[in-house]
This record gives structure tokens, sequence and C-alpha cells, in this order.
């Protein structure tokens, strides 16, 4: 896994992370709209481009919900659900193009 960031410019990433986490919000509000936010994520992160298995995404989540643990002073059980709940869609998405 590791070889999969070893050229990585780690702030254009962090942008990138926003950026997506930010779509991936909208798809949830509007799941019939999921592809309208997330085709070009999707694509990148398919087989054909940066090859981002469905393993993957758990491990993302896990983490992802680790930080927000970490930062987050109100982080409780309905937090993390709702993470979780939104989260999802993106992932069934992003899982559903590989």
């Amino acid at each position: 896994m590791r070889e999969k960031f070893a050229s990585t410019d780690f702030v254009r990433q962090k942008r990138a992370v926003l950026a997506s986490l930010q779509l991936i919000l909208l798809a949830a509000r509007n799941p019939e709209d999921a592809d309208r936010h997330l085709r070009d994520v999707a694509e990148r992160h398919s087989s054909a481009q940066l090859d981002v298995g469905a393993e993957l995404y758990d491990l993302w989540l896990d983490s992802l919900l680790a930080t927000v643990r970490e930062v987050d002073p109100a982080f409780g059980p309905d937090v993390e659900q709702a993470w979780e709940d939104v989260m999802a869609v993106g992932i069934r998405y992003l899982v559903s193009r590989y």
C-alpha cells in the first residue's frame, strides 16, 4: 500500500480529500445524483487509474473515524453513525464502479 503514495504531493492530496468529502456529502444528501457528484472520483480511483480496491475503503473509513473520534469533542455513537451512513453512500458508489 505504501507504494501507492510514494510520489504523492500531500498538500494537494489534502485538498483532494476535502473535495472528495464534500462531493460524498452532496451525493449522500441526494443519492440519485451520486453519479453527477462522484463519477470523476470513481473513475480516478478505478482499476484503470489509481486501482483503489474495495478492501481499502474499510481501512480508509476506520482511519477517518479514528481521526474524527480524536478531534471532535462531540464524538459519540450518533456522530459515528452519521459519518458511517454518509460515507457508505460514497464508498458503495466507488466500489460499484471499480
